[in-house]
């Protein structure tokens, strides 16, 4: 339900030339989730845009994985980074989007940025329409975020090893039975060689 009001929401900033653009999206002109549907891999990021929440991580992630280029071509995934913040963090983000456009426009027009963060409902929709959610923060004291999303929303949480996000969620393992497995843990390197 609520990624089909973030659809129309980005139709109408489409087709009113971001004159209405309630998600404030950035570069609307080139944002179109035409096609999405339940197969459609959503991985959301929603939060306060800031060096410790490890979104430059999370763009580089986006990179590589499109430069691999095992996806779905014909259905490629929705990144959705919603928040506010520092600029520059927003920029690294539309940086990669634009990148991608030169190979796969299909693929950046999916990546989107959301410009809103506790407007009514829009935090906790982000977390609701979101197959994936991304937490790379270099240091967080307990990721409470991820609870919620890890035990209401039913989103996946890939987190950062490092710091407290980890506590109080389930390990998936790929060997082995982990019954109740909520996350996915990330064992990121130092800031200055972090490895995606």
């Amino acid at each position: 339900v609520y990624l089909r009001k973030v659809i129309a929401d980005i139709n109408l900033a489409r087709t009113t030339n971001g004159k209405d653009n309630p998600l404030k999206i950035r570069v609307w002109e080139n944002t179109d989730l035409t096609g999405v549907d339940e197969n459609t891999m959503v991985h959301g990021m929603a939060g306060r845009i800031v060096d410790q929440k490890g979104i430059d991580i999370w763009a580089g992630g986006i990179e590589k994985y499109y430069e691999r280029g095992n996806y779905n071509k014909e259905n490629p995934p929705v990144f959705y980074l919603q928040g506010v913040g520092e600029a520059k963090f927003i920029e690294r983000f539309l940086e990669v989007k634009a990148k991608i456009a030169k190979k796969d426009p299909k693929a950046a027009n999916r990546m989107v940025f959301a410009g809103v963060f506790s407007e009514a409902g829009r935090y906790d929709g982000c977390k609701i329409m979101s197959d994936f959610s991304g937490m790379p923060s270099w240091d967080e004291p307990c990721g409470l975020v991820h609870k919620e999303i890890a035990y209401n929303s039913g989103a996946i949480s890939i987190v950062n090893k490092k710091g407290g996000l980890t506590d109080g969620l389930v390990e998936y393992t790929a060997t082995g039975e982990n019954k109740g497995a909520n996350s996915i843990f990330v064992d990121f390197m130092d800031k200055d060689n972090h490895s995606y």
